[in-house]
């Protein structure tokens, strides 16, 4: 796959690269957006059969792809540069709220990861907890610990009230899975949080 990658003419494997930011499905309209003239070459990777072009698409007027293989999409993805990595994740997340709209709560995860892996560790851990809560409210526990865990490990120490309600969540998901050990450790952290907090309330939650 990275010798077929690497014999690609470069303007088919700059649009594959940039494609493989936006992720394993991708559009044409967030593609343009990154580079405006990616989206010239994907008839091109579809006749290499790199891609496919799908007949629905999960937002209305864009067009929507995905690579033939996962293993081809990670192997791709390997081979962008991280300085250009970042600024492309951080295109693809601003794209994701504009275009989500009324349905952006089915796209956080999605945005909360776009913005992690663009280092924006603020709009990364709002997201990041907002799918967390909502997987929670779905009882996807395993997505929300996921989530939930992301999203702490990125809160900065000097928010501690922040800290809280997130390890407030994620003990909570921790009790419905029945993950005593790791749920009476983490009650541990809380209440060190609400020491730092300071007031009775964090406390008595704790």
């Amino acid at each position: 796959l990275q010798a077929r990658l690497d014999g690609l003419p470069p303007r088919e494997k700059a649009a594959l690269q940039q494609a493989s930011v936006i992720g394993h499905v991708f559009w044409d309209e967030p593609l343009e957006r990154i580079a405006p003239d990616a989206p010239e070459a994907l008839d091109d990777l579809m006749r290499r059969e790199l891609t496919q072009g799908r007949e629905t698409s999960a937002f209305e007027g864009v067009r929507e792809y995905v690579f033939k293989h996962h293993l081809l999409h990670q192997v791709t993805y390997d081979s962008v540069l991280k300085r250009h990595k970042r600024e492309q994740h951080r295109l693809m997340a601003e794209w994701l709220v504009a275009r989500s709209g009324e349905r952006a709560s089915e796209y956080y995860g999605m945005i909360g990861e776009h913005y992690e892996r663009a280092g924006d560790a603020a709009n990364a851990v709002d997201y990041l907890k907002r799918a967390g809560e909502d997987a929670a409210r779905a009882y996807a526990n395993a997505a929300a610990l996921d989530y939930l865990g992301r999203a702490l490990a990125l809160a900065p120490e000097s928010d501690p009230q922040l800290r809280f309600e997130l390890l407030f969540a994620l003990i909570d998901v921790r009790d419905t899975m029945g993950q005593r050990a790791e749920q009476g450790q983490d009650v541990g952290l809380l209440e060190q949080l609400a020491e730092q907090i300071g007031n009775d309330t964090a406390r008595a939650r704790a």
